[in-house]
């Protein structure tokens, strides 16, 4: 299995065999400058795998499509590879509509499943999140083409380290 640290240290060697060997073919010099400016990359994607490994979390909804009257609801799993010890876990929902080159986000709101505490693998949270009335009025003020969309986002706020975050787009109709 090829790991991010592998991948380090391929690019370490051929830089260093490029370096001895520039001189010696045409276009050595670019090959150099390729691989020296892709190690600062390899060295980010290696601090970010570090981190994340093994860290994941899971959003289940109970059904796959809302009405606007009724509540978002689910489950929030954490698969995690060891103990994380967390600020908390939260769970927010909002819309999300482009406009031009920009993604808006609005009716956002947010719910704290727990708060600061060492969370386990496998630990589940349930979550019901009730559409706000303004949801409806902003589908109704957007109506384009390309509508709205809806997401469930869950957040474990780690401290000092990358927060784990897991959005899922949830289907809201206007009657089911």
């Amino acid at each position: 299995m090829v790991t991010t640290g592998r991948v380090m240290i391929a690019l370490v060697f051929i830089v260093f065999v490029l370096f001895l060997f520039v001189p010696s073919f045409p276009g050595g010099s670019m090959l150099l400058f390729v691989a020296i400016a892709l190690l600062p990359l390899a060295g980010l994607l290696f601090i970010y795998r570090k981190y994340t490994q093994g860290r994941q979390i899971e959003l289940k909804f109970d059904k796959p499509a809302y009405s606007f009257d009724e509540a978002v609801t689910g489950t929030v799993i954490l698969n995690l590879e060891k103990e994380v010890q967390a600020r908390g876990l939260k769970v927010r929902f909002y819309g999300a509509k482009r406009e031009g080159r920009y993604i808006v986000r609005f009716c956002m709101i947010e719910f704290s499943l727990a708060e600061a505490r060492t969370f386990r693998k496998g630990e589940s949270f349930r979550f019901s999140i009730p559409v706000p009335s303004s949801a409806r009025q902003s589908v109704e003020t957007l109506q384009t083409l390309a509508g709205p969309s809806w997401h469930v986002e869950a957040q474990l706020d780690i401290p000092n380290g990358i927060d784990m975050i897991k959005t899922e787009m949830v289907k809201l109709q206007q009657k089911l």
